[in-house]
């Protein structure tokens, strides 16, 4: 028998193993998101809830001692954050090194990247093809930027590294694009940075401010889940959702474990955006345990120092 008639096997093999990945991986996600919703319905048993929220307390009085101090703009930041659940400012005036190894590879990738993770409203950059350029991966672990997440969190966290993507043009209102609470924690870091101009109708991201979420999660009688736009509208005004709107190189630093959020629908222009993801190193549940690291990333980990390591792959 020829190598050419062994060809057609091998690429069957390769078919049905590729086949098998995708399905392991929908069923862990299946499983993770069972197991997170059981959870969060326990700790909101009122005596359990009472408990938990008491020993959280502690733990965040305990380690205040502990936390890096960090520099007054960056502080004020993190202070419109606690009190609005976002901040807007802009990649220069964050003043994180290697800001432009970073863009310039995001922009790359975006245009060149050989494989996407596709659906029908976003094309994303695979984990496996980010971790092959470090750039992106390792500026979401600037000291100054584990300083503001360890800060704004008040524990040790976990950085779950970076999502390259572009929301495509088609309206549609689907999954992140639907109004929603992050569940995995009690406080969460994300900081989206925009690699183009973002406008009204170009997919910016939104928000409902502290205020309006908790009158909203109040008449929904909300826990968690997607939340349609009718649906949300017959509950709060859209004049008070706001759309975080602006230029390229935009950076919007958000809690989204204490606002309601959207992607909103992008109608006349893609977005291209990178968000980096901090939670604490031991959160209510993950639902998937990294966004783009995993034990395979010997080029990124080579030189990174003892607290990095710790924030990557927590104790």
């Amino acid at each position: 028998m020829t190598d050419s008639n062994f060809k057609p096997i091998a690429s069957d093999f390769d078919n049905l193993k590729n086949s098998l990945d995708r399905l392991n991986r929908k069923l862990n996600l299946l499983f993770n998101q069972v197991k997170g919703k059981l959870k969060r319905e326990v700790l909101q048993m009122p005596i359990i809830s009472y408990f938990v929220q008491k020993s959280y307390q502690q733990k965040l009085l305990n380690y205040q001692p502990n936390l890096p101090s960090i520099s007054a703009e960056h502080q004020n930041l993190l202070d419109i954050v606690d009190s609005n659940g976002v901040a807007m400012t802009s990649l220069k005036d964050l003043n994180i090194p290697k800001t432009q190894e970073l863009v310039d590879k995001a922009n790359w990738l975006i245009l060149n990247a050989p494989e996407f993770n596709e659906t029908e409203i976003t094309v994303g950059i695979r984990g496996h093809i980010l971790r092959e350029f470090p750039e992106v991966l390792l500026w979401g672990l600037d000291p100054q930027l584990l300083d503001m997440a360890e800060n704004y969190i008040g524990l040790p966290i976990y950085y779950l590294g970076a999502q390259v993507k572009r929301e495509l043009t088609n309206g549609k209102s689907l999954g992140v694009r639907k109004w929603h609470i992050d569940t995995e924690d009690y406080r969460m870091l994300k900081i989206i940075i925009y690699l183009n101009d973002v406008d009204e109708f170009g997919g910016p991201f939104q928000y409902l401010s502290k205020q309006d979420t908790e009158i909203a999660k109040k008449s929904l009688g909300y826990k968690s889940g997607l939340i349609d736009d009718d649906v949300m509208s017959s509950h709060l005004d859209p004049e008070k959702w706001i759309a975080c709107t602006g230029s390229e190189y935009t950076a919007t630093l958000i809690d989204t474990a204490n606002i309601f959020h959207r992607a909103k629908p992008p109608t006349h222009k893609e977005r291209k955006s990178i968000t980096f993801h901090y939670i604490s190193q031991n959160p209510i549940h993950l639902r998937s345990k990294n966004l783009s690291i995993s034990s395979k990333t010997e080029n990124l980990c080579k030189n990174l120092t003892e607290r990095q390591l710790r924030c990557i792959f927590p104790l």
